[in-house]
């Protein structure tokens, strides 16, 4: 076998492994409280790790999302307990977007976010303009998860299906475990739990 044929071949191979590792570029962003909720700390806002319909086990997503109409995805939100937190929402376009990350294929951290699907749809609650010579005014902004080039976000029909990823802004409490700090931190929201 030749120098130039064996030397491409491990490029193939180095390439296909570095493809499979998982993509954490960004973990110094994220925390992952011991409940299992992170918290990005470049925005302050607290996410559930895995999108509605899936459940968070050993640390990863496991289970398939529930796809939703906007309305649907709203009301999924309001009345969600999960980390016995009663202020979860959709979080606005800008929110979801700021979670993308292009160094990985599956478009998002994969530390923090565990097991997401990959090329998704998200829906946001931003409102958008109607797509023009489209059949539908009521329209959505949604972000994609996708591994290819593909516009970052759209227009959709609020009565379309997509997936839906909560928020809120304030940490989850598991009861009343509470430490006055001065000048706060997110590890010391953190250290809460």
């Amino acid at each position: 076998m030749n120098k130039q044929a064996l030397t491409l071949m491990m490029a193939g191979l180095f390439a296909a492994q570095t493809a499979m590792a998982a993509c954490n570029s960004n973990d110094a962003d994220y925390v992952t409280s011991s409940q299992g909720w992170v918290l990005q700390k470049s925005t302050g806002l607290i996410w559930q790790p895995c999108l509605h319909g899936m459940s968070l086990e050993n640390g990863s997503c496991t289970g398939t999302p529930t796809a939703a109409n906007w309305i649907g995805a709203l009301q999924a939100a309001q009345s969600n307990t999960d980390f016995q937190s009663s202020e979860w929402r959709i979080p606005n376009v800008k929110e979801v977007a700021s979670l993308l990350e292009f160094s990985c294929n599956t478009r998002i951290n994969e530390a923090a976010f565990a097991g997401q699907p990959v090329n998704s749809t998200v829906w946001s609650n931003t409102l958008g303009a109607p797509v023009p010579g489209g059949t539908y005014t009521n329209a959505v902004m949604t972000v994609r998860f996708y591994d290819f080039v593909q516009p970052l976000t759209n227009s959709f029909n609020n009565s379309s299906y997509s997936y839906a990823p909560f928020i809120t802004g304030q940490p989850p409490t598991t009861g009343l475990n509470f430490r006055l700090v001065r000048n706060a931190t997110p590890a010391d929201i953190l250290g809460l739990q």
